[in-house]
């Protein structure tokens, strides 16, 4: 099935978030901006990763590219959210669903709508300390997002998706500075 071209724009724009953040951990690769058009410099980004990771070297972003780009990228990801610097989350059997309110749910909000700002299929919520139908909606993007059961209640794996996303975009707020 062909992509739309609001789809294709945003893969695309995913893929250069995904170059970008890996061109901080490594200087080769050209930094590239997440603007949703494959440009030449997304090419020339491609091309280096293709060198640097063993894959043919086209320019173009098949199947195994990707793989490759994304697997770096969680890697990468999964090293930096390894530091936590704070936990609100209760405990592991904690969950927030539709209703809550709280401490919990500020801190929730205010995370989604950070994220939101990065990541176009997130959308933003209103600030309230409220889980109400809005922020049930984001935790539902999100959790579809990360590869989690859609079911919008924000629980420990929920959450460790949303505080993991956070980390990335600070790290890339902090390293565009």
């Amino acid at each position: 099935m062909p992509f739309s071209e609001i789809q294709q724009k945003n893969v695309i724009q995913e893929l250069q978030t995904y170059l970008r953040f890996i061109s901080f951990q490594n200087k080769e690769i050209p930094r590239v901006e997440p603007t949703g058009v494959y440009n030449d410099r997304t090419r020339e980004a491609v091309t280096m990763f293709q060198s640097l990771y063993n894959l043919p070297v086209t320019g173009a972003v098949d199947e195994e590219t990707w793989n490759e780009i994304y697997a770096v990228y969680k890697e990468i990801e999964a090293y930096l959210s390894a530091v936590t610097a704070i936990s609100p989350f209760p405990d592991r059997d904690f969950q927030v669903c539709a209703g809550d309110s709280g401490a919990t749910v500020f801190i929730l909000q205010a995370l989604l709508n950070a994220v939101a700002e990065f990541y176009d299929n997130i959308p933003t919520v209103p600030v309230t300390g409220v889980c109400d139908d809005a922020t049930e909606a984001a935790v539902k993007k999100l959790q579809e997002a990360a590869g989690l059961p859609v079911n919008g209640v924000i629980d420990d794996k929920t959450w460790d998706s949303l505080a993991a996303l956070y980390n990335v975009r600070s790290f890339m707020d902090w390293a565009t500075s």
